[in-house]
């Protein structure tokens, strides 16, 4: 259940950046802009959610979750930006 309630982070991830790959493609002279605050977004959403949602005892499978959401979210980048369908 800690790895599902670590994976439940994708939620919050997978909007915020479908957001920010919308508004690059809108205003590519901001590039480096917009991937600096989606990083910064990206680390304030999964640091507050860990901290909120982080059981009590080891929580080694929870970040284990955290991770692959992480690598979800990752993935998701990579094929908007390679245009992969």
């Amino acid at each position: 259940m800690e790895y599902l309630t670590g994976l439940a982070v994708v939620i919050g991830l997978l909007p915020l950046n479908r957001f920010a790959l919308q508004w690059g493609d809108q205003q590519p002279t901001n590039a480096l802009g917009i991937v600096s605050v989606m990083m910064f977004m990206n680390a304030v959403i999964v640091l507050v959610y860990a901290g909120v949602m982080k059981p009590e005892g080891d929580a080694t499978i929870f970040i284990l979750g955290v991770f692959t959401a992480l690598m979800i979210n990752m993935m998701y980048k990579l094929k908007s930006l390679l245009g992969v369908k």
